[in-house]
């Protein structure tokens, strides 16, 4: 039987005996529903290589836990999971170790939302340029257009922002 991924339910095999499996060997992975933030990988995946999230046409699919050996032996596991947010069908990958938050600053000329793989890997401060529109949520503004295949619409299709009121 192949599992799906894991979301905030039930999962089948059950999560530990998955994430159990993966530590033992230190070669496999494990699938996660989308919604998984980065925040709960560390104790999730203790001796997880990467956590990659993974987006295609813009919509989130899944999130996945890698485990790697060399040779079949176990290696030890890095500090942290490396953060990965993939966008297919092109392919394109952002990694990064998930610098601190970005923050809020006045309406730029340009508005981005990013795709939806960026934002549960923790990944906004890597898309470089701006800063964020508002702190409650992931949408990022600057003056000036920085193409990115990590934002949903690129620059020069992007929405401008309102104009400011005085």
């Amino acid at each position: 039987m192949r599992a799906g991924p894991c979301g905030p339910g039930p999962c089948h095999p059950p999560l530990a005996r998955a994430l159990d499996r993966a530590r033992t060997t230190g070669q496999g992975w494990v699938r996660l529903a989308p919604e998984f933030p980065y925040e709960t990988v560390p104790e999730l995946a203790a001796r997880a290589a990467e956590a990659e999230w993974i987006s295609y046409e813009g919509e989130a699919q899944e999130a996945v836990l890698w485990f790697f050996g060399a040779g079949g032996a176990p290696r030890p596991p890095p500090a942290e999971p490396l953060r990965r947010a993939t966008l297919l069908p092109g392919g394109n990958s952002l990694t990064g170790p998930g610098l601190p938050a970005p923050t809020p600053r006045p309406l730029g000329h340009y508005l981005y939302e990013p795709d939806p793989a960026v934002v549960p890997a923790g990944l906004l401060a890597e898309l470089v340029s701006g800063g964020l529109a508002h702190a409650a949520g992931p949408l990022r503004t600057g003056d000036e257009p920085h193409p990115t295949p990590h934002r949903d619409r690129p620059p020069d299709h992007g929405r401008p922002a309102l104009p400011r009121r005085r």
